[in-house]
């Protein structure tokens, strides 16, 4: 596993030395969709800021259910991208990124449970924290100047922090747990060049 991460970050660290070709004028911006396990999933902005750097912001939130917030799903996601470019032409452009995202899911639900014959209400909660830090190296595909195809793989280390529990008139139980991954990430997105 070291030696994985020392391949990457040495990718990483030689493709900010390499020579450059600037193919337009910068600053670029660009709006699309991203899928990523690293930097979250959602609407995506994108910064060209010249020939060498990039930085990506990825975000969503929403709800669904009738009975909010006692019976539904909140879910949210933000995420950034700092990315440094080792080829960059009309057609392609290939680039290392180091990035970190944030996730937020909470689903709740009240049932009927029975207690010493008696039937009572119970709300249930499960929230579940995840923190995201990863490396890894991505590709663009332009299409026709103004579309873009994106694709990153890379290496994840992410937390998860999950709480379980139930409210039943003043009584709170919840209990936490707590998880870690390591391991390969990768991302697929389409965006839109602005300017």
């Amino acid at each position: 596993m070291f030696r994985k991460i020392s391949i990457i970050i040495f990718i990483t660290m030689a493709s900010m030395f390499c020579n450059k070709e600037a193919f337009s004028a910068y600053p670029h911006n660009e709006l699309g969709l991203e899928f990523s396990m690293n930097s979250g999933t959602g609407i995506s902005y994108q910064y060209k800021h010249d020939v060498n750097w990039s930085f990506k912001l990825t975000g969503i939130t929403f709800k669904m259910g009738d009975d909010l917030p006692h019976d539904g799903d909140i879910y949210a996601s933000i995420g950034l991208n700092i990315q440094h470019n080792f080829i960059n032409n009309r057609e392609n452009r290939a680039y290392s990124y180091i990035g970190a995202g944030a996730w937020y899911a909470e689903h709740a639900w009240t049932e009927t449970v029975w207690i010493y014959d008696r039937e009572t209400i119970q709300k249930n909660r499960v929230y579940n924290h995840i923190y995201n830090y990863g490396i890894g190296a991505g590709y663009e595909l332009i299409l026709r100047k103004h579309f873009v195809l994106t694709f990153e793989l890379g290496l994840l280390y992410q937390q998860s922090d999950d709480t379980k529990g139930f409210d039943l008139h003043e009584v709170i139980d919840y209990s936490p747990s707590s998880k870690s991954y390591i391991g390969p990430s990768g991302s697929f997105g389409f965006k839109i060049r602005i300017n």
